[in-house]
């Protein structure tokens, strides 16, 4: 029987009741965080929630008497030392259903148990059922237990640079923070955009490394100060011979003591996510099915949108084909992108292959009888 190539600290395994329920699709636990994710509910993971002690709680329950319908019929593994009965709550809260602590009629006589994690490698259980059979998981979690956009996010700091100060990148553009283009609604449109964002000010005769957090702080930079910066920036272009030659280039820290104009990190992290909120609008649009991918589809998605924008994804057709057909390993060779590095190029193909991998084995398992509770 093929099962999870790791487990994490808590892992969910579920089949199917046969009662009326608004969950009873076809859709798997996941799908229930993309729900609650869309419905903007606090987003809870039950893949990798923590939870222990051996043994299925009905303490700490949602009300029973309450119109919530049951949760498909689920198993938790969990390391001891830490509440089940919170785990068990928290998961109906984020799921919005009730756990029960039997089968409901016609559960299949599975997953009514909690186990451990020493147990659950070796298929035993230390609850009052027969433990949680292995399960087949298209869609396993992100590393870190990430969604897609917290992972992608963490990579664009990779791909991207992390600046807090302005700078001219190696195209010419003004940029600040986790690769934002002040310049991608055009030139004149660079002082509105750069006025937007919640730019500090350093004082360098008390803060000499012009560092602005909640151990060095700064004074909200005015608008005139934020024109001032700006102007400071532009006037120092890239040189003639970077276009050619990017050894050639100005360094993002050539820019550091141009301006005293600094962005926390907090800040620059959310403008990526509202970034890839914006995106995710136009990802929807352009592929319908977007919110029903796997998590690395959806992240290497975001990386190529972030990249090239919305109408630059558009030219790439074959990819676009690729992925609505959900056809991941040709995607996959259609998402190469010229002006970024190998290794960038590299991230998205892989996650694209791991998605087409994960299916595979899931169509291969179903295929020899293995994959079912």
């Amino acid at each position: 029987m093929w099962g999870l190539a790791f487990v994490w600290a808590l892992t969910v395994c579920w089949s199917w009741a046969a009662q009326a329920s608004p969950w009873q699709s076809g859709q798997g636990l996941r799908s229930y965080d993309k729900a609650v994710m869309q419905q903007s509910v606090p987003y809870s993971n039950p893949f990798v929630r923590s939870v222990g002690t051996g043994k299925l709680s009905t303490q700490g329950l949602l009300d029973s008497g309450s119109s919530l319908p049951a949760c498909p019929h689920i198993c938790l593994i969990v390391p001891d030392g830490e509440s089940a009965d919170q785990a068990i709550k928290d998961f109906e809260q984020a799921n919005h259903c009730s756990v029960q602590a039997q089968n409901p009629p016609g559960g299949g006589g599975q997953c009514t148990g909690v186990q451990t994690n020493a147990t659950a490698a070796s298929g035993g259980s230390t609850g009052s059922g027969s433990g949680c059979p292995t399960q087949c998981d298209p869609d396993p979690p992100l590393p870190g237990n990430k969604t897609a956009k917290q992972y992608e996010t963490d990579k664009l700091k990779t791909y991207e640079g992390d600046s807090p100060w302005m700078y001219i990148d190696t195209t010419g553009h003004v940029t600040v923070g986790i690769g934002d283009n002040l310049e991608s609604k055009g030139s004149s449109k660079t002082e509105s955009e750069a006025e937007a964002l919640p730019f500090y000010i350093c004082d360098r005769k008390t803060n000499k490394s012009c560092i602005c957090d909640a151990t060095h702080k700064c004074a909200k930079a005015t608008k005139q100060q934020i024109k001032d910066g700006l102007a400071a920036v532009q006037k120092e272009t890239q040189p003639a011979a970077c276009k050619t030659d990017t050894s050639q280039c100005y360094t993002v820290n050539h820019y550091k003591s141009i301006s005293d104009l600094r962005l926390k990190e907090s800040d620059r992290e959310q403008f990526v996510e509202d970034k890839l909120g914006d995106f995710h609008g136009d990802l929807v649009k352009q592929f319908p099915d977007f919110d029903t991918y796997p998590s690395r589809v959806q992240a290497a998605m975001y990386d190529m949108i972030y990249n090239l924008g919305a109408a630059g994804l558009k030219k790439f057709k074959k990819f676009a084909k690729a992925v609505k057909a959900k056809d991941w390993k040709t995607a996959a060779a259609e998402s190469k992108r010229g002006g970024v590095q190998q290794s960038r190029n590299d991230y998205v193909k892989n996650l694209l292959m791991e998605a087409y991998n994960d299916e595979q084995k899931c169509k291969k398992s179903k295929s020899s009888g293995s994959g079912s509770n």
